[in-house]
């Protein structure tokens, strides 16, 4: 059964992601000597069925940063970006350009998959915070492929084991350009309401 949450439980999930966002921007910022933002215009929550739509549909090609969560709050991170998003916010980082038809190097992957380290630490450190649950994520793994291909297999998990997933949109801010991202916190049955009452108890 899907779990309705209130208007006030978005808005500590929220709270502690905002925050998570902000220290992943510092970790960032300082990993490459040059001031990178990020923020989230919208945090919502869907339906598990629904993620593939959001992301583009099964046929978006895209290249996807995961993490396993484990602990106390079991479950996925998957971040993804557009193949065009992906080559610009390496770009970013690395100050250099890519070819629009080039694949994405060795040292854009490296980036990339730094990218989804801090930012999903980061947002889960603060979500481990504001709960006081152990929440831990594993080292990212990123993989260019089409969207569908990259969700069959946490999606046909989650079906047996979890029926939504909070989605985080993401701005990735340079000095001269804005990169648009897709950050899907998919939790276990019963993770994601043992996260939200552990964040009313504490908050």
């Amino acid at each position: 059964m899907a779990l309705k949450l209130s208007a006030t439980q978005m808005a500590k999930l929220r709270g502690a992601i905002d925050r998570g966002l902000a220290r992943a921007s510092g970790g960032l910022s300082e990993m490459v000597q040059r001031t990178v933002g990020i923020e989230s215009p919208l945090v919502d929550l869907l339906r598990i069925e629904e993620v593939p739509t959001r992301v583009g549909g099964e046929g978006e090609a895209v290249a996807a940063i995961y993490l396993a969560v484990e602990g106390d709050v079991r479950g996925h991170i998957i971040i993804f970006f557009s193949i065009p998003s992906a080559k610009r916010l390496a770009g970013l980082l690395l100050e250099t350009e890519s070819e629009p038809e080039a694949e994405l190097g060795e040292m854009e992957l490296s980036a990339l998959s730094e990218v989804g380290n801090l930012t999903g630490s980061f947002v889960l450190n603060s979500l481990a915070d504001d709960s006081g649950l152990r929440i831990l994520p594993s080292s990212p793994s990123l993989v260019c492929d089409m969207a569908g291909a990259v969700l069959n297999t946490v999606l046909a998990e989650l079906s047996l084991a979890g029926e939504q997933a909070l989605v985080v949109e993401t701005t990735f801010r340079g000095a001269d350009d804005e990169i648009q991202g897709l950050f899907f916190l998919l939790p276990e049955l019963h993770s994601l309401q043992v996260l939200v009452e552990a964040l009313g108890r504490r908050l």
